[in-house]
């Protein structure tokens, strides 16, 4: 089994509440939202990686977990599997 050994998250922002859902259950709650997200850091810290914790980016409201595992080069090329 692979083991991954660093973990980047973004802090939720609060744009969050209008970013894209494909599911009709209303406006996410930002407060809700922000304590799961904290929930889910606590988990991480339990697991024994390390843990890179953006900040909140209005911009991106939909960019709160990074979720695909990809290489980071000296150089800063991306290599993605």
């Amino acid at each position: 089994m692979r083991k991954f050994n660093h973990i980047i998250a973004r802090t939720p922002a609060k744009s969050l509440i209008d970013g894209l859902t494909s599911a009709n259950l209303g406006k996410p709650d930002y407060q809700k939202a922000l304590d799961q997200h904290n929930n889910y850091i606590r988990a991480l810290q339990q697991c024994d990686v390390d843990i890179t914790i953006l900040p909140a980016d209005e911009r991106f409201p939909d960019s709160v977990f990074v979720e695909d595992p990809v290489l980071c080069t000296p150089h800063c090329a991306i290599i993605t599997r």
